[in-house]
Formats: C-alpha cells, structure tokens, sequence
C-alpha cells in the first residue's frame, strides 16, 4: 500500500472549501434582509406621502360630510347649542325648540316668554307687567341672544338666570317662538296678499325705535350714523358688526365674518331694483305680474319660489378650503319650519299595503277610474270604509297612522248620488 503525505499548504487549501460557501449564503442572507428593509421603508414613505396628498386637499375633514353637518344643525335647532358655542345664533338655547316647550323648570308650557305692543306709530316695544307701557328696559328686543351680537357681553335681562321662561302655552309665529314660520294669506286693502314670516326672522321687528318705520338696510345697518335704526342684535342672519368670541367667552374687536360674506342680499327680479332685502308684505313688495311677495333672503328652503330662509351661524368649526389649504370656510345653516296645524304627516304615516282580505278584488282603493270617492270602488258605497291598512294604530310605527281616517271623512250616505241621510 502507498502511503501518501499531506503538506500544510494542502491541507489549508482543503479547509477553506466549506468556508467560501458560508460567506457568499451570509452576504447573500445580508442582501435578502438589505432589500426587506428597503421594501418596507419606501412602503411607508409611500403611504406616508398619500396620506399627506389627501390632507393636503382635506378629503377626509368631517366638516365637510354632509351628515356630521346636518346633526350638527339638527341638535342646536331642537335641543339647541353647547353653552361654550358663543357665536352661534341661537346661543343660550331660548329659541330651540325643546326649550320652547319645557323651560328650564321641566314643566311644560309654564313659561312667561316676551310680551310685546305696538304703538300708533308702529314702535315695538316691551311690556312685561302688561300696564301698556313701555317698560324702561327694552334689551328683550334682541332676538339674538349670542355673545357675539352684543359685543361679547350679554345684557343682564338677558343672562339666563334673568330672561323669562320660553315656553309660552302657544304656538305662533312670534318674538316667543322664534323657529317657526308662516305661510299664509290676508286681506291688504281688500286685496288677498300671500304673507311670508320666515324661521328665525321677524321683519315686524326691524323698525327705527323712535319713527316706527322700516329700516331698509336692516341687513347690515350697524347704528353708526343712527342708533336708532340699529339690527345687530335682532338679526341672526350674519351681521358686520358681529365679533369674534373665542372658546373662553373673550369676545375680541375682529369682526366674525368677512366681507366674502354677501351682507347686502342679491335683488330678485319683479322687485324695486333700488331696494335690498325685501320681505314681501312687510315692505310692500309684490311681484307685479303674478301679485307673488318678493323676498330677498338666502335658501328657498321649501321650494315654492320665494326664498324665505336666511343663513345663520352656528359656531360650527371652521373647515379648511379643499381647494386652497390656506384658506377656511365657516359652514352656514338654514331652517324653515312650519307649524302642520293638526294635519296629517304624508312623509311618514301611513302605508302602501294593499292585502287580498281588505280588497280581494285587487281595485287600488287610492285611484278608481270611475270617479268615485277616495277609499271606494263602488258605485252605491258599500264599501266606503274600507282602508289600505287594517293596522292603524301607529303602535309599532308611524308608517301603521291610517291616513284615510281623515281623508275619507265623508257623511253617511242613503244611496249613491251623495245625499245626506235625513236630508
């Protein structure tokens, strides 16, 4: 047998193999690890920089959702605002109508509200001992409760503790129910005018304090060349002379709107091309082909042509401009609400079922194309009581308030032609 011997260089060389193989598996590991780590970081810089596009163009900002908005606007109409909301027109939550309804003692219709008279000249004034007097303190003329009409400092008959109790034991379009409005008609020198008192508005009240007479600029006239003519605090449509008040009640000498706000309203056309906010009856202002009163005010809330709302703030927060981050936008709130008068609410009551047990003839009991009344398919009236909806109670929802209970109120009938039994 040959003996072979092996020499250190040899078995050096021999030794270095496996080594090799470990150093290029570590670098390569390194690289696999080096390229993880930079994957993950530009994942994040990538998302990081979307996330500063979108805020960039205020996609997300909750001001400008539509519900967080209309909540917003809904809560101060009905319960009314948070107490540190300085700046919003109905501040003090005298004009919700909650309060309308309960006061602050919790009973219901036991307030004393704001008793107010009228002179011969047409001078409104305050009479709370009801002696027909003026009484010497007129501040409950101010339909604008907010610290920001009044410079920041509520007057004393108007400090909480001090203004009467809102829930009067009516319900009129009045100084006492100031979120309702009316739309009616009367007679105006024997000729039938439509008159128009919107929500939040009481053009009765926008009278020079000495004369009776409308102010015309009651929009903006701010008492500088007469004080007497002054509506800072009876509007609670944005006015020029409304402060800023800050979260902590420091009322401050900005003004709390801009002159982007359109103080002065746009004119309509039909109207006096001369004159601005005009409010139909209360300044005789009448289209003169269709006899339609002429309002110059903001919304046409109800959508019957004339625009009866007004914008007001709210105090909602201001919301940044998506298409200019460095400007901001103060979201504004209209309110029209009318009074149903004891009739029905078709938007919510009753139903459109029709089941074979009340009208097996399948015959929609809403349309006859005989002609015959509501709520029948018979000519002789056998079947006049028959109703879409056997559950009328509204126990379990509104959609269960039979409508027809008053749509076919109609008098017991001896045979079909319409007389009246006894008749």
């Amino acid at each position: 047998m040959k003996q072979i011997t092996l020499n250190d260089s040899q078995l050096q060389q021999q030794a270095r193999h496996g080594s090799t193989l470990l150093v290029v598996i570590a670098l390569l590991a390194m690289l696999s690890l080096l390229g993880v780590v930079f994957y993950t970081f530009a994942s994040q810089e990538e998302r990081s920089a979307q996330y500063f596009t979108e805020a960039a163009v205020n996609q997300a900002d909750p001001g400008l959702d539509a519900d967080v908005l209309f909540n917003w606007g809904l809560r101060q109409l009905i319960v009314g605002p948070d107490d540190q909301l300085y700046n919003s027109a109905l501040h003090g939550k005298w004009h919700s109508m909650l309060p309308k309804m309960f006061g602050s003692d919790v009973h219901p219709f036991t307030g004393q509200g704001i008793n107010v008279i009228m002179g011969g000249s047409g001078i409104v004034s305050v009479d709370q001992d009801f002696d027909g007097t003026p009484d010497a303190d007129q501040n409950l003329l101010a339909l604008n409760h907010s610290r920001a009409a009044h410079g920041g400092t509520l007057p004393f008959a108007l400090r909480q503790n001090n203004i009467p109790e809102p829930d009067v034991d009516y319900t009129s379009p009045d100084i006492n129910n100031l979120f309702l409005a009316y739309d009616g008609y009367t007679f105006d020198g024997g000729t039938l005018r439509r008159v128009i008192i919107p929500s939040f508005v009481r053009p009765q009240f926008f009278r020079d304090a000495t004369s009776g007479v409308h102010v015309g600029d009651w929009y903006e006239n701010d008492g500088t060349i007469n004080p007497d003519k002054e509506t800072t605090t009876r509007v609670l449509r944005p006015h020029p002379a409304h402060v800023f008040v800050d979260p902590g009640g420091t009322a401050s000498t900005t003004p709390r709107f801009s002159s982007a706000f359109p103080f002065q309203p746009t004119t309509v056309a039909g109207g006096n091309a001369t004159a601005h906010g005009e409010l139909g009856i209360f300044t005789d202002s009448f289209d003169s082909v269709t006899g339609e009163p002429i309002l110059e005010l903001d919304v046409d809330n109800d959508g019957t042509g004339p625009r009866e709302g007004i914008w007001m703030d709210l105090d909602f927060p201001p919301v940044e401009n998506p298409n200019d981050p460095t400007q901001f936008i103060l979201p504004l709130f209209s309110f029209t609400v009318y009074d149903l008068d004891g009739l029905i609410n078709l938007n919510t009551a009753g139903n459109v079922r029709k089941p074979t047990d009340i009208d097996p003839d399948g015959v929609d009991l809403n349309y006859d194309p005989s002609s015959n009344f509501f709520g029948e398919h018979s000519s002789i009236y056998t079947d006049k009581y028959l109703f879409l909806s056997r559950s009328n109670m509204g126990l379990s929802s509104p959609g269960e308030i039979n409508p027809q209970w008053a749509l076919n109120a109609r008098p017991e009938l001896a045979a079909s032609g319409g007389d009246l039994q006894g008749s």
